[in-house]
């Protein structure tokens, strides 16, 4: 065989294997034992696993449980004057166990220090009660505490969230707008020094109020922008319709477009089942198919939470002396979380994890 008829056949076997190759990926595409991409948007879930810190086995299933859904950051809540009770004494066993489990599981964390939680602000240190954002004391401790729970968060922190709802404090004591302005800029500096990519946010209410006091004061130093938007009334109770929620959503997210943007706390009631809950789970998937692209991702809200397992402490710490408030909230916990004694996933915690391996489109 001459030199020109071997080129030819090697070039007939190149195309042969090239058609083959390319058969093989057009029909492993299509196959539908693949597991399809996850969604565009990152869906993430506020998750205060069973057990609480101290049940380690069930807190180990719970970031299994996430990891395996699919769910792109677990949220955790922490108060300063709990974790550091006095100066330089620290109980870091709730984010240790956090950090152990999302590092095992790769589920990043996203972490929201309340300094403010909604219109109260929540336990300082010992010793410097009383002494409230202005501080000068508190201009200095504060920053450190950060930096010191980003050193522990050893990597794991992928958000970083100074204060919940901040605007329901802030626009009853305008006071305190630049104090905070000012601790969020420290507080994000500092964290930097361990951690100099981690995106810094805090995030405000939205129930068709429109633009929060002071956002525009504190928009220049944030990198992500959070909303909470929960339909609930004073009592806990759904106070708009699936669509009437998901439509809140819509005009919180479209009123910054120009910041990186989280819904940093959705989900409805389930009084009664999950039929309504599951119809604004619904709505919320097909709005984050077509979502605006400054909109980085949500996190619902008590879908992962063993807060109704406590519900009547739960109750008294958040309305102390108020019977009638406690009673309520202890009612919409007994019906919003996981399922009550077992800490066994609802109906809807599958219905979103389906949704969220789902592909994109389907």
């Amino acid at each position: 065989m001459n030199r020109a008829s071997r080129r030819s056949g090697a070039s007939l076997r190149l195309a042969f294997l090239t058609g083959c190759l390319l058969f093989t990926l057009l029909a492993c595409s299509d196959d539908p034992s693949q597991p399809d991409p996850v969604h565009r948007l990152p869906f993430g879930v506020h998750a205060v696993p069973r057990g609480g810190v101290g049940g380690d086995r069930l807190f180990v299933e719970a970031f299994d449980d996430m990891s395996r859904g699919g769910f792109a950051w677990s949220q955790l809540a922490l108060d300063w004057g709990v974790t550091e009770p006095e100066f330089g004494t620290f109980d870091w066993n709730a984010l240790n166990l956090q950090v152990q489990q999302s590092k095992r599981t790769h589920v990043p964390l996203s972490v929201v220090i309340r300094l403010i939680d909604g219109p109260r602000v929540p336990a300082l240190p010992s010793d410097l009660a009383g002494q409230g954002l202005t501080s000068p004391n508190v201009r200095v401790r504060f920053p450190s505490f950060v930096r010191k729970l980003v050193e522990r968060g050893q990597g794991q922190i992928s958000q970083l969230w100074i204060g919940r709802a901040v605007d329901e404090r802030l626009s009853e004591h305008p006071e305190e707008l630049s104090a905070f302005v000012d601790l969020v800029s420290l507080a994000a500096d500092s964290a930097h020094v361990e951690q100099p990519d981690l995106p810094i946010g805090t995030s405000f209410s939205y129930a068709g109020a429109g633009t929060p006091s002071g956002l525009d004061d504190l928009l220049p130093g944030l990198d992500l922008l959070g909303w909470v938007v929960l339909p609930l009334d004073d009592q806990y109770e759904p106070a708009f319709t699936p669509e009437g929620a998901i439509e809140l959503v819509r005009e919180a997210v479209a009123l910054r477009p120009s910041k990186p943007t989280i819904v940093t706390e959705v989900g409805y009631p389930r009084f009664g089942g999950d039929t309504e809950a599951d119809e604004f789970l619904g709505l919320l998937h097909r709005y984050l198919e077509g979502a605006p692209s400054h909109l980085e991702g949500v996190t619902w809200f008590g879908l992962y939470d063993w807060y109704v397992t406590e519900a009547e402490a739960r109750a008294e710490l958040v309305h102390p002396g108020d019977d009638t408030a406690a009673a309520a909230y202890t009612a919409w916990l007994r019906a919003s979380g996981l399922g009550q004694v077992t800490g066994v996933p609802t109906p809807l915690w599958y219905r979103a994890t389906d949704w969220n391996t789902a592909a994109e489109g389907s």
